[in-house]
């Protein structure tokens, strides 16, 4: 039997199947899913999809979409697999297929189009009904953001037109009853909702309980004048001048007019100019401005245009809203209005009344007319600004009620607002456009300097000014007490005081010592003390991090904490500008901030609190990289980690992208924990992290970062005179050497993590060690060697059953078999070892081996399984981000194109190969490239380009070390001599590439070196072999087996 389904967008966003919840995840991920939802059966696009679920989306946020598109579409069909809803992509996007009858909202408008053409009043009231109890409260009431704020409005604007009509319909056929509880619930919801109040109000009166129709009245009224300023429209009054005189028939009284109105006193115009002076000098903001004036076109609206400027401290709001005004003062002939709110001061804030009473004086009210009242105030200074065209600047704001009752009610005011809370009630439910201002630009910054310093920083020099700008972070505030210090110090340098502030007090140093406004310490500490205290404790903490940024379980672990409470403190903070969310769910501080952060846990958090703090902190990196490594390449062996602590948070991940997602985010924050935190009691961790990164930082082939962790956990590992932890450390560095060609110094570590895993009595280690040492002689040349040394750490592995440990020696096995020419034993050990990396579902292991097998089916003239094989190495390669190993695919699909007699796609395949391989740096993958760009050049006839690509393949090849590239170019480039008729060079060449290939052992391409000698002698002139299969005949190709991968063999 089908399960039955609801979609639900009309309340908290649900799926129910059978009347069960589904669990929908983190928030993005519920909204993602609502985007689709809402535009069931049309396809969303994923710019579409972005912009309604990101404001300011990440650089990676692609693969975040396609992460929580992966995650719902399993969701869906796991509870049911012949589930009627349905996620797919089409050429225009994404699209969810569901039937209307499961989509609260589809079935919501459905029968609102139903009713809307129903003749026969009951029936139609009947239809209104079943639609409006579809709603269980505010729609998508557990989102936010610009797309759901607008789809919200929209729906309720419909819910309340439905109701409307349905409350009429109902009372007008005799059941008020019917309509009561459900208008006071919209009215509850909906306060200044007139038309739903007179209908209550009706159905009130109907039912014999007028008292409490005229009691809803009363409380609309009053709720009006406190938000607004100003009572009901002329209908709403008149409903209720009819319900206290009966007989003048309340029933008669048309909503449809229902409308606001302002009383209008009789004063004295004036025409206010009380803009602050302008900034002397003013830089950048260039976006902002123009936003502002894109704003100030639209200001026809009903109440005009109001606009919130948050940011940080010292970051310049009240320079942009006071330089902004002055700019477009003549758009406002009626005047300006400013006052500073001092919201955050060292003195009392302006209360509403006291801003209110300021501001009508202003506009010509007479002082002795001047109401006490808050409401009476409001209506007042409303009815002032009636008709008149005005800007309002309302500086340095706290709270939303200390704003609201100052905000016009007219078309031709605006409104600026600056604060440094984030005042979103504004924007959810005043209209305001909200404007983040952070710090400045470096270019910007470097100017306003210029500016600022005028001649002497012209004889600074440019790179001076902007590494002062950097030292005050672009803080236009710190910027300011800057200058004006070098200034009042001109004897001193520029560089003397940027040495004072990269190792002083930075903070003290930012002050000029005789305005409290002109102290950046002084600035933060007034945002910090409005925080609640367990907000504070937050604050600090997050000084405590070492890292560039963080997540809310990251800081869940410093605050020692569940997750939902850091995600409530964090919001705080973000909230009041003293954190900023830079990327989704990833938050930071600008470096004064951090500073400021470091210096209040220093006085605030003792050292025992900030150790342990910093101990969970690492507990939660180490064990969240183990979840992340447990996807990515399970196959490869680890330290053991111990369990992590109690109250830790460890995230856990359902696909490769969310690991390889959590891994990227946080890989910078990583480093740094790696290189700065020493404490005795949290070495063992730091050995053990750097260990859980190795296979990570070699899939990215991040190889900087991949030298300083692994130093840094052997630092670590040492200290604490740990045998294994060093072992590991060692088999680090050996493959980071591996992979940076450094092959002497490659076995010199995996000889030392020989040894000291023998000391320890780890096996693993042990035979790890024997593997990679057989990759490096496998790439010197020596395939003897290496088989022997493939061979003895099987048997190893074997006798401790070591699943994972055979599929990669089996793989290294295949690898070096083919290399050897005996292409049949390849086939039989890689196929064994993509069995087993199957049963360990390492996606790595798959990758390497297919891509593999296909390279030896191309060598036995298989073409079809080749380009299967290599095509599905290549699709997982790309899916886990590993880019040496869709490098290694696209070179050895390029080959078989050639083989294939398909040269343009070989080349558009090799050429991609290449660019991976400069962006990672590889010369060996460059090497293997550019010979595949040869190949398919000569297969194009165009012998001049394919020479060139074969003489850069050789210089890499030879830059790298790598013999089996260099022997490949050799003949490559012997071949295209003979055909030119060059054959003293092409013997040469061939000559060469013999000599290498029968030093190496490798069988193929030793046969094929010397049939390019005995081409190159033959006394008349021969031509290059045939096109068709160019590759397969000269036994190249670039191999499964590469310890660069990290998941291929043991370390």
């Amino acid at each position: 039997m089908m399960a039955e389904w609801d979609l639900g967008l009309l309340g908290p966003v649900k799926v129910l199947v059978d009347q069960a919840p589904l669990d929908l995840g983190p928030v993005k991920q519920r909204l993602v899913l609502a985007v689709l939802v809402a535009n069931a059966g049309q396809a969303v696009s994923v710019d579409g999809l972005i912009e309604r679920v990101w404001e300011r989306p990440p650089s990676a946020v692609r693969n975040t979409l396609y992460s929580h598109i992966s995650r719902i579409r399993r969701l869906l069909t796991k509870v049911d697999t012949s589930s009627p809803v349905s996620i797919s992509r089409t050429s225009q996007g994404y699209l969810l297929d569901a039937p209307v009858e499961t989509i609260d909202v589809s079935r919501f408008k459905s029968l609102c189009e139903r009713a809307c053409g129903e003749p026969d009043q009951r029936r139609k009231a009947a239809l209104l009904g079943r639609a409006i109890s579809l709603w269980r409260g505010v729609a998508m009431a557990d989102l936010s953001g610009e797309w759901v704020r607008r789809t919200r409005e929209t729906w309720g604007q419909e819910r309340l037109t439905a109701a409307v009509e349905w409350a009429r319909l109902e009372t007008g056929n005799g059941r008020p009853d019917t309509v009561i509880n459900t208008l006071t619930a919209l009215a509850t919801e909906n306060p200044l909702a007139e038309s739903i109040v007179a209908e209550l109000m009706r159905a009130l009166q109907a039912t014999g309980r007028g008292a409490e129709a005229i009691n809803w009245y009363v409380r609309t009224r009053q709720r009006m004048l406190d938000d607004l300023g100003v009572g009901p429209g002329p209908a709403l009054n008149d409903l209720h001048l009819a319900m206290l005189q009966p007989s003048s028939g309340a029933r008669n009284v048309d909503p449809s007019n229902l409308e606001s109105s302002a009383p209008v006193g009789a004063v004295t115009p004036c025409v206010p100019a009380q803009l602050p002076v302008d900034a002397a000098v003013f830089v950048g903001r260039a976006d902002r401005l123009a936003k502002l004036d894109r704003m100030l076109a639209t200001r026809a609206g009903p109440a005009g245009v109001r606009v919130v400027i948050s940011g940080s401290a010292g970051v310049g709001k009240t320079a942009l809203a006071t330089h902004w005004a002055h700019r477009v003062r003549h758009h406002f002939p009626d005047g300006q209005l400013y006052i500073n709110m001092y919201g955050y001061a060292n003195r009392t804030p302006v209360r509403p009344a006291e801003a209110l009473a300021q501001f009508v004086r202003a506009l010509g009210a007479p002082v002795h007319s001047i109401p006490l009242a808050v409401d009476e105030l409001s209506a007042l200074y409303r009815s002032l600004l009636a008709d008149r065209r005005v800007l309002v600047v309302i500086d340095n704001v706290a709270a939303v009620s200390d704003v609201r009752p100052l905000l016009p009610a007219t078309p031709g005011c605006m409104v600026l607002v600056t604060s440094r809370n984030r005042l979103r009630g504004l924007v959810a439910v005043d209209g305001a456009y909200r404007l983040h201002l952070d710090v400045l630009t470096p270019d910007d910054a470097t100017t306003m300097f210029n500016h600022l310093l005028g001649s002497q920083a012209r004889s600074t020099g440019s790179e001076t000014i902007e590494a002062l700008a950097a030292a005050c972070a672009y803080l236009p505030l710190a910027m300011r007490i800057a200058a004006a210090t070098i200034a009042d110090r001109p004897a001193r340098s520029v560089e003397h005081y940027i040495d004072k502030l990269n190792v002083g007090d930075r903070l003290h140093l930012l002050s000029t010592g005789d305005d409290e406004r002109s102290m950046v310490g002084a600035a933060f500490d007034l945002s910090y003390r409005a925080l609640p205290p367990r907000a504070r404790t937050m604050f600090c903490l997050l000084g405590v991090a070492p890292g560039h940024d963080i997540s809310v379980p990251a800081a869940a672990a410093l605050l020692g904490d569940t997750v939902p409470t850091a995600e409530l403190l964090i919001e705080q903070l973000v909230t009041t500008h003293l954190l900023d969310e830079h990327s989704p769910d990833r938050f930071s501080h600008h470096d004064l901030l951090r500073l400021y952060a470091r210096r209040q846990a220093q006085i605030e958090i003792t050292s025992e609190m900030r150790g342990a703090a910093l101990r969970r902190l690492l507990a939660h990196y180490l064990h969240t990289a183990d979840s992340a490594a447990r996807q990515l390449y399970p196959q490869m062996f680890r330290l053991r980690l111990p369990d992590p602590p109690p109250g830790v948070p460890v995230v856990p991940f359902d696909d490769h992208q969310a690991a390889l997602g959590w891994l990227d985010s946080e890989r910078p924050n990583l480093v740094v924990l790696a290189k700065v935190v020493t404490d005795s009691e949290v070495r063992p961790l730091i050995y053990l992290l750097a260990d859980t990164l190795r296979g990570y930082l070699a899939l990215r082939q991040y190889m900087h970062d991949w030298f300083t962790i692994a130093e840094a956990g052997l630092a670590a590992a040492c200290a604490e005179d740990s045998a294994i932890g060093q072992a590991a450390a060692h088999h680090s560095l050996a493959q980071a050497c591996h992979s940076t060609k450094r092959y002497a110094k490659s076995i010199t570590h995996l000889r030392q993590a020989f040894a000291l895993s023998e000391q320890a009595g780890w096996s693993e280690g042990r035979t790890a060690a024997l593997c990679n040492l057989g990759i490096v002689y496998s790439d010197l040349g020596d395939l003897e060697a290496a088989v022997a040394h493939f061979t003895q750490a099987l048997h190893a592995n074997e006798a401790s059953n070591s699943l994972a440990g055979i599929a990669v020696n089996l793989n290294n096995l295949g690898d070096a078999y083919r290399r050897m020419g005996k292409l049949p034993e390849a086939v039989d050990y890689l196929a064994a070892a993509l069995v087993r990396y199957r049963m360990l579902k390492s996606p790595t292991g798959q990758a390497s081996v297919l891509t593999a097998l296909g390279a030896v089916r191309r060598e036995l003239g298989h073409l079809a399984a080749a380009t299967s094989l290599i095509n599905d190495g290549l699709e997982i390669h790309r899916g886990i981000g590993d880019r040496y190993g869709e490098a290694t695919a696209l070179i050895e699909l390029s080959r078989v194109r050639v083989d294939s007699g398909v040269g343009q796609e070989a080349l558009d395949s090799a050429i991609k190969a290449l660019e991976l391989g400069n962006e990672l740096g590889d010369r060996q993958i460059a090497a293997d490239a550019h010979n595949a760009i040869g190949q398919a050049h000569a297969l194009q006839g165009d012998e001049r380009a394919a020479l060139v690509h074969h003489e850069k393949a050789l210089l890499s090849a030879q830059q790298a070390g790598s013999l089996h590239p260099e022997a490949e170019a050799l003949i490559g480039s012997a071949l295209l001599l003979v055909r030119t008729d060059r054959r003293a060079e092409a013997a040469e060449r061939a000559g060469r590439a013999l000599e290498v290939t029968r030093r190496a052992g490798y069988r193929s391409l030793e046969r094929r070196a010397a049939a390019a000698l005995e081409a190159a002698r033959r006394p008349r002139p021969a031509t290059l072999v045939p096109r068709q299969g160019n590759a397969r005949a000269t036994g190249v190709g670039v191999g499964g087996r590469h310890p660069v991968n990290g998941h291929d063999e043991r370390s």
